[in-house]
């Protein structure tokens, strides 16, 4: 009978799983998606871990250990440059997309009218009666 799956189980098959940097980026795009940013922070944290510590990340990115702590924090709003910087040491990067393809807007076509200003009498081709 197998054992159940533990939190630090599946923790560890996520590292292992995200270890390949087009993993990692497939994964992070997944969470992002998701629209929370916990879920993003989340596997951020679990994308950085497989580069080792966070005192590790502080010497490769030059941002203190505590700021990189703040940042990973569920409730933390992660600046642009910040993000793009702890990204780049993970060999990854940002892009962005269209959500929805644009519509070109069609225009009705426009009809040719058979309407003139002119009287009936008065339009060439049409003789006069008196």
């Amino acid at each position: 009978m197998k054992k159940p799956l533990r939190y630090g189980d599946f923790h560890e098959y996520v590292r292992r799983a995200i270890r390949d940097p087009e993993d990692a980026a497939e994964y992070l795009s997944a969470a992002a998606e998701d629209g929370d940013n916990a879920v993003f922070l989340l596997a951020l944290k679990d994308a950085l871990a497989v580069h080792g510590s966070l005192s590790a990340l502080s010497r490769k990115t030059g941002l203190s250990r505590a700021n990189l702590h703040e940042m990973l924090r569920r409730k933390s709003s992660p600046r642009l440059d910040t993000l793009t910087k702890v990204l780049s040491t993970a060999g990854l990067g940002m892009r962005i997309v269209a959500l929805r393809p644009k519509r070109a807007k069609r225009r009705p076509k426009a009809r040719a009218r058979a309407t003139t200003l002119a009287p009936a009498a008065a339009r060439p081709g049409r003789a006069r009666t008196a």
